[in-house]
């Protein structure tokens, strides 16, 4: 049996900048606004929620695995986001070059009409298009590791 795993994290550097410059400017506001209460508190909502994205961006994992039962991917800690691909749920699968920002607006869970996206990061995605008609791309940092194990599974197919 043949099984491809691959986990991937959050790493786009200027986010971390972005949200850090953030942080750090609510932070100082609120060092120089101690007085003003009313404004302490807005700033302080500011500073939970950007630490909370913070947060997000640390812990979330997405996790893919392609194995005999077919194409399961899935970001943790969001047990919500799991989709599995059964083989006979799918029309066509194939590795493609594609970008987060012009096809998809960016990078996460991206949800649009019939396309559909979970990608973290770089160019490469594992295109599955179902009986039904959605697309679906999953994005991956192994591309020739996660072909390998696809051609298998397609020969496979074609064998039976």
């Amino acid at each position: 049996m043949r099984v491809f795993i691959e986990e991937q994290r959050f790493r786009q550097w200027w986010v971390f900048g972005i949200l850090g410059l953030l942080f750090t400017g609510m932070f100082l506001a609120f060092l120089t606004n101690y007085s003003d209460m009313e404004k302490n508190i807005a700033l302080l909502i500011g500073l939970f929620i950007i630490s909370l994205i913070i947060f997000l961006f640390l812990i979330l994992r997405l996790h893919t695995r392609i194995d005999n039962s077919g194409i399961t991917t899935w970001f943790s800690p969001l047990p919500i986001s799991k989709r599995h691909f059964p083989w006979s749920s799918i029309e066509k699968y194939y590795i493609r070059q594609y970008s987060a920002i012009a096809e998809y607006g960016g990078w996460g869970l991206r949800i649009l009409k019939k396309n559909k996206a979970y990608n973290v990061a770089g160019k490469d995605g594992i295109q599955i298009v179902t009986k039904n008609g959605m697309h679906f791309l999953i994005g991956t940092q192994k591309a020739m590791d996660a072909t390998n194990v696809i051609n298998y599974y397609k020969n496979k197919a074609e064998r039976e």
